[in-house]
């Protein structure tokens, strides 16, 4: 399970048209996209302003997991050409260790859920990862069909 305690660390490496970075999560919401306002900034042609949101949620048994959902939380408004995790297109989505999520063509992240000096590592010099996405996925991503971990849940629901 992909549990947030203080042994581990969640890193999201992202890859698009601005380079490789990496982002330590720690926060409860993340929005990713490429508004200037975005909290995760991602560049490509085909990436809305409010492309994706991460929500830390609880886990089953204790500490926290990231949950991405495609689209605008405040406007409930989803992407206008899709997320997809491991070559799924996703409405909203678990986030496990070493998972591939593209955006857009040119566009990717992978989570890394890992040791704290494994963790500075990636911080400090992250990898690319768009050649680790398979090629006909970076070709076609239209052709992916929609999912979700939970297809009764309504993660923008207000409580």
């Amino acid at each position: 399970m992909n549990r947030l305690s203080q042994d581990k660390v969640n890193v999201l490496v992202v890859e698009d048209s601005q380079g490789v970075r990496a982002f330590q999560l720690d926060r409860i919401l993340y929005k990713v996209g490429r508004s200037e306002h975005a909290d995760i900034q991602i560049l490509g042609s085909e990436v809305s302003r409010n492309h994706a949101t991460l929500l830390r949620i609880p886990a089953e048994h204790g500490g926290f997991v990231y949950r991405l959902v495609d689209g605008d939380s405040r406007t409930k408004k989803r992407s206008a050409n899709g997320t997809y995790v491991n070559g799924v297109r996703i409405t909203s989505y678990q986030l496990r260790n070493n998972d591939q999520i593209v955006f857009a063509k040119g566009v990717a992240a992978k989570l890394f859920y890992v040791i704290p000096e494994t963790a500075h590592r990636l911080l400090a010099s992250p990898l690319p990862i768009l050649q680790d996405v398979d090629p006909a996925f970076r070709l076609d991503l239209k052709a992916a069909h929609i999912t979700s971990s939970s297809p009764t849940e309504n993660v923008f629901q207000s409580s």
